[in-house]
């Protein structure tokens, strides 16, 4: 059985198709060749907005014989901010352990690798940050001796803002990262006050908020400079 049955007409078909590869892509990070080996944040947490949309669309397909693209789009947003709803998203997590002390052992180990991987991203700009500011003096350099090389000028700034694009999406993941685990500190707090896990993870996410605090800072400071680097290539 094909799509086109299911839904009615081929061009319905090829509408859903196209909206929901949209929905996917749009929870989703996009990667630039120039980023492609740089470190990454996970996002469970958009990846599971995404999933909420697409299963809203297809419910109004399935539901509505009658829909209209206004209705796909009222289906897609309700199921996303079902699917963004990070109280669901930590229960549909719950249920994958025998135990409340294992899923609060494993919430502790998925904070600590979030740090690790937010560290790890903080690094990284760091070195950007540093590289694209030696070019930045050598444009400048350039083009206060008459040898300025325009070229050259906008393969910076592609690289800029493609290293700008990928810092920000790591941003958008760790402060959705974030937000849920604080969420799961606050009800081990609750559950489990006084315990070694609350300890434990109490720790691992005011590291967690200091690291994604600390990205905030580089991603800001990688605006400026792709920004400076932008007026030379324009």
């Amino acid at each position: 059985m094909n799509i086109a049955n299911i839904f009615g007409t081929k061009a319905r078909a090829t509408m859903i198709g196209g909206i929901a590869l949209s929905v996917m892509i749009a929870g989703c990070a996009t990667t630039d060749q120039q980023t492609a080996g740089f470190p990454k944040v996970s996002n469970t947490v958009l990846q599971a907005c995404a999933g909420g949309a697409l299963v809203g669309l297809l419910a109004t397909a399935v539901t509505n014989n009658d829909a209209d693209l206004g209705d796909y789009a009222l289906g897609a947003a309700g199921g996303a901010l079902a699917g963004c709803a990070v109280g669901a998203i930590l229960d549909d997590r719950r249920k994958n352990y025998a135990s409340a002390a294992d899923y609060y052992d494993a919430e502790i180990t998925r904070t600590r690798d979030l740090n690790t991987q937010v560290a790890q991203v903080n690094s990284k700009l760091t070195q950007v940050i540093s590289e694209n500011q030696t070019q930045l003096a050598s444009l400048r350099s350039e083009q206060a001796s008459a040898t300025y090389d325009r070229d050259a000028a906008k393969a910076l700034r592609s690289k800029a803002r493609a290293e700008l694009n990928w810092a920000k999406q790591q941003l958008k993941n760790a402060n959705a990262e974030l937000e849920a685990q604080q969420l799961v500190l606050a009800e081990v707090e609750q559950e489990a006050a006084g315990s070694q896990q609350t300890v434990q993870l109490r720790q691992q996410v005011n590291s967690l908020q200091q690291t994604v605090s600390n990205l905030e800072t580089q991603v800001a400071s990688l605006s400026e400079v792709s920004d400076a680097v932008g007026q030379f290539a324009a």
